[in-house]
């Protein structure tokens, strides 16, 4: 009887196995907004358990970070503040180990590996939710063509981290063995990283036609200026759209090449907390090395503040002109400030000599993930991935709307030259 109770076990493990395969690989990935809400769900049907979280590791701030939860009923579980854990976690754990680690006395569990103590450090928001007990797996990417570079491209985004699922009732847990779960682990990484890329995908298309039609548009206006603005304000949608993030700021570098200016912006405050009329956003200027971003712009590097501890602790480097009033009652978790790269360098000749390794500076802040119920987290490698993407992008399209307005600037100059004289003798006359 223990034998067939057994293999009854095992069928339906079996079964819960091959639906997850189903759900992870059969369905074609379209963006991680659709496709990370169909993993939690298949772990927690897989494992009979009541909430799941999908952790990853963010090697900017050196934590595991949430970056999606779900729970079976869909009740409103409130997630922990900031939506990250601590050094010497059971994601640690698990990942060093490369093994699943099942868990069920969450204050008193520890583990030992490599002379390190692990423990549940979140046990104490876990007890008071009601559980008593999960499973954590780890999973990561496939390495594949390795580079010798410092990050990974932007077309080959790399993932690592873990799934947690939770009980609330120990016996309703359907016991997995360890191999299989691994297996289901590396799926799910391999699914996310196909997510990734298929948002990249749609990314390039989105500005292959957003390109196409200014570009476009530029060659027959003759008010270049303009077609930028609408250039720039669909672009500051298409990034918010993709990154889930509530501000955005694009400068670029001004007529004289000396120092970068904010062409568009969601919103820039002054250091009193005045709002810059969208009229006088180019008012919001930064020289070579002056602040973060300055920085960013002279040396090509993207920085970034990765929590509200170093936004506050850099008040000397915080940027002149902020995305919201110092007076906001919502602290900012994370800035980043990306460089526009100079892509074609027998273009930017037309443009005004700079000895700055950009043409510009794409800033960006509050950055809420669609699955933390409007919790903000600090920005990560793969968001940090995909704004290089779209940086690279946009560099092409600005050089050549900025040549245009230079050229349309001389025009006009040069007709002015020409008729006022003509003008005069017609008045004198």
């Amino acid at each position: 009887m223990k034998n067939n109770s057994r293999m009854r076990e095992m069928d339906e493990a079996t079964k819960r196995r091959r639906a997850f395969q189903e759900a992870a690989l059969s369905a074609a990935p379209t963006h991680p907004r659709n496709d990370v809400p169909l993993l939690c769900r298949a772990w927690l049907e897989l494992n009979g358990a009541d909430w799941v979280w999908l952790l990853l590791y963010n090697q900017f701030t050196d934590r595991w970070e949430l970056l999606a939860a779900d729970s079976i009923a869909d009740e409103e579980l409130d997630l922990p503040a900031p939506v990250a854990l601590p050094g010497s976690n059971v994601t640690q754990y698990s990942v060093e180990r490369d093994l699943p680690a099942f868990i069920d006395d969450l204050e008193g569990w520890r583990g030992e590996f490599g002379g390190r103590e692990y423990r549940v450090t979140s046990a104490g928001f876990l007890k008071k939710k009601g559980f008593v007990a999960f499973e954590c797996v780890p999973f990561a990417s496939p390495v594949v063509n390795p580079r010798e570079q410092d990050r990974p491209s932007p077309e080959e985004p790399e993932v690592s981290g873990s799934v947690c699922v939770f009980y609330r009732d120990v016996s309703k847990r359907i016991e997995q063995h360890s191999s299989g779960l691994m297996l289901l682990g590396r799926m799910t990484a391999i699914s996310l990283m196909n997510s990734y890329q298929a948002q990249q995908r749609q990314i390039l298309l989105d500005m292959d036609v957003l390109a196409a039609r200014y570009l476009t548009r530029v060659s027959q206006s003759r008010n270049p200026a303009q077609v930028r603005n609408d250039y720039l304000q669909e672009l500051i949608h298409l990034i918010q759209r993709n990154l889930d993030v509530s501000y955005v700021s694009v400068f670029f570098r001004d007529y004289t090449g000396e120092r970068i200016e904010c062409l568009a912006s969601t919103g820039l405050y002054d250091a009193d907390g005045n709002q810059l009329p969208l009229s006088n956003l180019t008012e919001a200027t930064y020289k070579p090395g002056e602040s973060r971003t300055g920085k960013c712009f002279a040396s090509g590097e993207p920085y970034m503040l990765v929590s509200p501890e170093e936004i506050s602790a850099d008040k000397p480097q915080a940027p002149k002109f902020r995305d919201m009033p110092a007076s906001h009652p919502e602290t900012l978790a994370s800035w980043v400030m990306y460089p526009i790269p100079i892509s074609d360098p027998s273009a930017a000749r037309d443009l005004p000599a700079s000895g700055s390794k950009s043409i510009g500076v794409i800033r960006c802040a509050g950055y809420r993930p669609p699955f933390l119920r409007g919790k903000q987290k600090s920005f990560d490698p793969i968001q940090v991935q995909t704004l290089d993407f779209i940086a690279r992008q946009v560099g092409p399209v600005l050089e050549t709307l900025a040549i245009n307005i230079l050229r349309e600037q001389t025009i006009s100059i040069t007709k002015h030259d020409l008729f006022a004289p003509i003008q005069m003798i017609s008045d004198t006359a």
